[in-house]
């Protein structure tokens, strides 16, 4: 974000972004070197507890985000640290703590997991570390490409539908910031929410009030009119109102109110109608567009009911591209099939279970029974219609039993599909939470070798292709895990012989140190990575053996 500053040698103003990191500016007026005012606190290498710093990821409204290294796990994490100037403040650091107590409690695949919180007391640093995502937000692509397709759109907000349908009625949490800049998409095509640090949590009265009253939080370009005129009693439809306001900025590119003064953009989103999408991008479904502006009403009462009716709407639009995009595919995660799981109680939540029927054309055609020749004129009349009577019985008995077979075996074969699915859905969960956080060891390459090859024995095409694709990433990620190694190795085994060597030379005993270099070259298990180290080093030992024979006599 672009901030000006005045120059404390010439007054003049300065512009600069507050997202850089370098350390010094100048001034365009004066030329003076001053400091910058958004340079990381942090360099790389700095160690913070169990945690080594590697860059710095952003700046937020309560500290900066590091990528950093937990070293005791080996594995990367971001790692919030509260700004030095709020760490007296009682309040702030109550806000801090309530972040990461909501966010220990969360579990949900579309919601970042904490993972521990601590405080330095030497260097006064309150910090807690979260699972870190590897991804592009949703502003950065946004920026970058412009709009996204409206399946991809819809199947977004139906990710985070989901998450704060969960948070709601499982905490009563409300995220109160929901923009494209919290919002990270994974190359797997994963949807994360990011950024609870201003959430609030119903739930919690000993807090209602901590950063409500009378103070405006949330993005100017998403807030809700009730967030905007810092209403006390917000609910859900607060952070439903800003995915409707992300949904229309996925859809055509552009923001659904712009102006250089946030007051104004604030005031727009208080009183201006919605502009329709379709006058910026055609060809956007009515459902979508149904969808963005019911959730963007300015009264709340005229917005969904709960997250359950919006996340229907949302699967239905899904559901029809999907049949008119027949063939194509969608670079994310489906969300409808993680509502499914969702609404059989495997992740929590709420959700109609959306099991398919069979059409008409599915069903057995009708069999109407054979012509019957009549019965001999010697039978008496009676008997003729009781032997009818039976017959035609006898085929509707057996077209019943017919017809009860062909159903118990095709809702057996059907449950016995979604059993094998469900199933493969799970061991993939499991396979994909343990390589996100599996030690980099051979060990832990095995592990999810095995947890993978698990998935594939249950034999779904669907979830086979998925963890091929895994297995071939793990198998190129263990030979760079591997090469490092080597690397490593080979390079603690050159420390060892310039240390041995060393030693042999300080004492004068030039031929010993050259001997210890020729075996190695000839036996050693590194001889061949450092073959360059080990022939300068022979040509060096050789000559000082040389000057060491000339000047005790022998020959030069």
């Amino acid at each position: 974000m672009i901030e000006k500053y005045e120059c404390p040698d010439c007054a003049g103003s300065i512009e600069w972004d507050d997202q850089r990191e370098d350390e010094f500016i100048f001034c365009p007026n004066c030329n003076c070197k001053l400091r910058s005012p958004s340079a990381a606190a942090f360099k790389p290498g700095k160690k913070i507890g169990d945690y080594e710093v590697i860059r710095r990821l952003g700046v937020g409204g309560m500290g900066e985000v590091y990528l950093a290294e937990q070293k005791s796990m080996m594995r990367p994490v971001a790692l919030k640290i509260l700004q030095k100037s709020l760490v007296e403040d009682g309040q702030y650091l109550e806000r801090f703590f309530a972040e990461i107590r909501m966010l220990a409690r969360i579990e949900h695949p579309n919601v970042v997991r904490a993972i521990e919180t601590g405080y330095l007391e030497e260097d006064g640093i309150y910090f807690f570390s979260m699972r870190y995502v590897e991804g592009e937000d949703l502003k950065k692509r946004l920026d970058s490409q412009g709009k996204m397709p409206e399946e991809d759109a819809l199947n977004v907000i139906m990710h985070v539908g989901l998450a704060l349908d969960y948070v709601w009625n499982k905490y009563q949490i409300i995220h109160r910031d929901i923009k494209p800049a919290n919002i990270i998409v994974t190359p797997e095509g994963e949807v994360k929410l990011m950024d609870l640090g201003i959430s609030k949590s119903l739930k919690d009265k000993t807090r209602a009030d901590l950063t409500m009253a009378g103070m405006m939080v949330g993005s100017p370009y998403y807030v809700s009119p009730e967030q905007a005129r810092a209403e006390k009693d917000i609910d859900f439809r607060a952070d439903m109102y800003s995915l409707g306001a992300s949904f229309y900025h996925m859809l055509t590119g552009k923001l659904p109110f712009e102006s250089e003064n946030a007051m104004a953009i604030i005031a727009a989103h208080i009183t201006d109608p919605v502009p329709d999408p379709r006058t910026l991008v055609r060809g956007i479904s009515e459902r979508s567009v149904a969808i963005l502006m019911r959730m963007m009403a300015k009264k709340k009462q005229d917005r969904y009911l709960s997250w359950d009716e919006a996340i229907d709407d949302i699967e239905e639009a899904i559901n029809r591209i999907e049949l008119r995009n027949a063939g194509k595919k969608t670079s994310l995660q489906s969300a409808v099939a993680l509502r499914n799981i969702q609404s059989r109680g495997e992740l929590g939540g709420s959700g109609k279970s959306l099991a398919s029927v069979p059409s008409a054309a599915g069903r057995p055609p009708m069999q109407t029974a054979p012509t019957r020749e009549k019965p001999s004129a010697s039978l008496p009349s009676p008997l003729a219609g009781l032997i009818s009577n039976l017959y035609v019985r006898f085929i509707f008995l057996v077209l019943a039993l017919f017809l009860t077979f062909v159903t118990f075996f095709t809702i057996l074969r059907k449950w016995t599909v979604e059993e094998r699915e469900r199933e493969a859905v799970l061991r993939f969960d499991e396979a994909m939470g343990y390589i996100s956080e599996m030690p980099m060891s051979r060990k832990g390459f095995r592990e999810a070798l095995r947890l993978l090859v698990e998935v594939k024995r249950v034999n779904i095409r669907r979830y086979n292709d998925l963890a091929d694709e895994q297995i071939e990433g793990l198998k190129t990620k263990f030979l760079r895990h591997r090469e490092a190694e080597k690397r490593q190795m080979a390079g603690d085994a050159l420390k060892e012989l310039k240390r041995k060597s060393g030693e042999l030379e300080t004492a004068g005993r030039f031929s010993e140190a050259l001997d210890l270099w020729l075996a190695y070259e000839r036996d050693g298990a590194f001889s061949k990575e450092l073959a360059r180290e080990i022939r300068e080093a022979i040509v060096y030992f050789t000559r000082k053996t040389k000057e060491g024979l000339s000047r005790h006599g022998g020959i030069d």
